[in-house]
């Protein structure tokens, strides 16, 4: 389906579909309002999935606590990390272990349960009812990533490294989570499932090529080194492919688009999809880190994750040094 249509005709039929609806929302009132109500009327989340979601938020914790102080524990010990590399370690290997079932689990429902999801846009609306039952298979797949996203923003905020772009990953956390919980209350789950395949493969990329990259520095291994960069080349593909390609192609000429054609005039519009563009232009945001890693792994140099601020032992005492130089410099001026 993406592929029979350009780039700048889906560009163009995306804004000008969601332009026309917003000037008509916005003459009926106000937006946010309106959004408020209208979410209020037809929600249909219950109390049953925020106790399964607390749940599986409590499973989660416990296979993190498991997997860091068991396997992720005895690789830190027999290479002898330090206390930040031993973070860095056990924040790529659980998130590894955590996206690997993720994604084989979606790919199941895309591939083969669901084969129309990726190819025939007009399934994410077709049939659709407020009150439709959603498949078991989904349920807890979007169970598992809103209780998976709280503990994640939850460990960006008091367990990983902080980093440059740490700010806009609460932001994303913040918009992906609204966006699952938002979708399965108002059953657009079928889209959302779509959301979710695009976005979870490459980061399976990612984290391996992190934890190679680490073990590369230790162990200074070949088969680490050249596993480290066929990973973060699958990685720059999967993300150039699914989160910038396909995903506007499908999920957002879907959204604003196909949408309208089959429900006319759907419930949430203006809202659903401003969300689902900020999560694009997160994505557009994060490849100038992904191009600026690149390039430095093909100068010949370490792939140095480019969003982290630079804070080594050796750093902290060269910008201590530098502190108390312009503190006595300033004490000289003033005295």
């Amino acid at each position: 389906m993406y592929g029979n249509t350009s780039s700048l005709q889906l560009a163009s039929e995306c804004w000008s579909t969601f332009n026309n609806i917003l000037k008509t929302e916005q003459s009926e009132g106000n937006l946010m309002v309106g959004f408020i109500v209208e979410l209020y009327t037809y929600n249909q989340f219950s109390s049953k999935d925020f106790y399964s979601i607390f749940l599986i938020f409590l499973l989660i914790c416990m296979h993190q606590y498991m997997l860091k102080n068991t396997v992720l524990k005895n690789i830190g010990d027999k290479l002898h990390y330090k206390k930040e590399e031993r973070r860095k370690l056990e924040e790529n290997g659980c998130s590894l272990s955590v996206y690997i079932i993720f994604a084989i689990w979606e790919m199941y429902l895309v591939s083969f349960k669901y084969k129309d999801l990726l190819n025939d846009s007009t399934s994410h609306w077709q049939g659709w009812k407020l009150d439709m039952v959603i498949p078991r298979e989904i349920k807890y797949l979007y169970y598992s990533q809103i209780a998976y996203y709280c503990y994640s923003a939850y460990s960006i905020l008091f367990v990983d490294v902080w980093r440059k772009d740490s700010i806009a990953m609460i932001i994303h956390h913040v918009i992906a989570n609204s966006l699952i919980i938002f979708s399965m209350a108002v059953r657009f789950h079928r889209i959302g499932l779509v959301v979710l395949f695009l976005h979870d493969i490459a980061d399976i990329f990612i984290c391996f090529a992190k934890i190679c990259d680490s073990i590369t520095k230790k162990l200074a291994s070949k088969i680490f080194d050249i596993s480290k960069n066929i990973s973060f080349i699958l990685f720059t593909l999967c993300w150039v492919v699914n989160r910038l390609y396909i995903y506007p192609h499908v999920v957002l000429y879907s959204s604003c688009h196909v949408s309208v054609t089959i429900l006319q005039r759907p419930h949430f519009y203006v809202m659903f999809n401003s969300l689902l563009f900020l999560l694009y232009g997160l994505n557009i945001y994060w490849s100038y880190f992904i191009v600026m890693c690149f390039a430095r792994l093909f100068n010949a140099k370490d792939m140095v994750d480019t969003r982290e601020y630079e804070l080594t032992e050796a750093n902290l005492a060269k910008l201590n040094n530098e502190f108390q130089k312009n503190k006595a410099i300033n004490q000289f001026k003033h005295s």
